[in-house]
């Protein structure tokens, strides 16, 4: 039995012995134990069994009825595999009393391990997920302006690369720009997250970036000329360095083209200040934040909105109105730069989307998803497993194919 088949039978099992197992998920634990079924395992589970039949307690009788009704259910299952293969009846017998005894000891050993834990312990240990994925970390490719590529998942710290007069150096999960003349040949690059990664970066005049998953920026190693303009996808979060043009007190004015696989979708001007770009191609808008400063938001029709701290301003992809909310959550639409996951009456689609781009998983799900809300706050460094306890309590059901999970009706 593999590590993910072994998952899936404790995962099953569980189900079992809570009560809340399907048809469907009987047979298919039935099937896992009679094909990995050790009989030397067994001998000792089915033992256990038989302690356990005598036990002098209303625990052993539950567990024998149960082994009662398992007995039946497997005795169904059995039969469909005799129709198929003859000449096994002792056999499959024996593999039939072998999954109750399994199934019997397990339901024994949880009883008395858990029998003195509070009751939030209890429903922990039922919802306990084995379907778990390890969370993203700090990592991104950076692609110079002549095509060559750096896996900064495993750059060191110190000089990565020079851009004309621009050195690109690397520290602690970070990359630094410093150019000693921004009248140089501008030279551009890239800085890509796939999913299951974020990066960090500073550009040439100081202004901090964090890319989260799936996402990407595109920047020139030193800005020239009376503007500084950047191109984004996914979603970014930008602490804007006051520039001023050379000779004057003018300021440069910081502007994000917002890009999609369709295109230029809008762009954000900025004079100075603190605020997050949520354009992913799978989300229905983008979306703008700010905690700081002021921006314009305009779309690709030149039609703008003017946000103050604390608005958020959303573009739709549908009909391209630009709307702006009033004091929005921006604790929990900063969460990911902070390490977080942050659902303040989230809908399920977009907690869905949330937990591919950070885990780097698929999720399939086949009809119309329950139109349920999640609230709470969770760190960003936890298996995927702790976030499936939250949907477990609102009466999701999984299964794990590869690196797949699929919500079952």
């Amino acid at each position: 039995m593999n590590n993910a088949e072994k998952q899936e039978w404790e995962y099953l099992l569980r189900k079992y012995i809570s009560g809340s197992i399907n048809k469907n998920e009987l047979d298919r634990l039935l099937q896992l134990t009679e094909e990995n079924g050790d009989e030397g395992f067994n001998d000792t589970m089915l033992s256990l069994w038989n302690e356990a039949g005598s036990a002098e307690n209303n625990q052993g009788s539950a567990a024998m009825r149960k082994f009662d009704s398992i007995m039946k259910e497997a005795d169904i299952y059995i039969g469909k595999k005799n129709e198929q293969q003859r000449g096994r009846s002792r056999r499959t017998w024996y593999i039939a009393a072998t999954i109750s005894g399994i199934i019997l000891a397990a339901s024994l050993f949880f009883y008395y391990t858990t029998k003195e834990k509070t009751p939030y312990s209890d429903i922990t240990a039922k919802n306990e997920a084995p379907l778990d994925f390890s969370p993203g970390r700090s990592g991104a490719v950076l692609k110079l302006s002549g095509g060559e590529e750096i896996l900064l998942d495993s750059a060191g710290n110190g000089l990565l690369a020079v851009q004309g007069e621009t050195k690109i150096t690397g520290t602690d999960g970070q990359v630094q720009y410093r150019s000693t003349n921004a009248d140089a040949e501008t030279l551009y690059n890239t800085i890509s997250t796939p999913r299951g990664r974020q990066y960090r970066l500073v550009l040439s005049d100081g202004t901090k970036v964090w890319l989260n998953a799936a996402s990407s920026i595109y920047y020139p190693a030193a800005f020239a000329g009376k503007e500084r303009r950047v191109s984004i996808t996914g979603e970014v979060y930008f602490e804007v360095a006051a520039s001023f043009i050379p000779h004057s007190n003018t300021r440069k004015p910081f502007i994000v083209q917002i890009e999609s696989a369709g295109g230029k979708k809008g762009e954000v001007e900025v004079l100075g200040t603190h605020f997050n770009i949520n354009a992913y191609d799978n989300e229905p808008e983008i979306s703008a934040t700010l905690t700081e400063g002021s921006i314009k938001l305009t779309d690709h029709r030149q039609r703008w909105k003017k946000l103050q701290p604390g608005q958020q301003a959303k573009l739709s992809k549908y009909d391209g109105d630009i709307q702006v909310e009033d004091n929005v959550d921006t604790d929990a639409i900063l969460a990911w730069k902070n390490g977080f996951f942050s659902f303040n009456n989230t809908d399920m689609a977009t907690l869905l989307r949330q937990i591919e781009r950070w885990y780097d998983i698929d999720i399939e799900y086949s009809g119309v998803l329950p139109d349920r809300k999640f609230g709470g706050k969770i760190s960003r460094e936890n298996n995927v497993s702790e976030i499936l306890k939250i949907m477990e309590e609102s009466k999701m059901r999984f299964r794990l194919e590869n690196k797949k999970i699929i919500i079952l009706p």
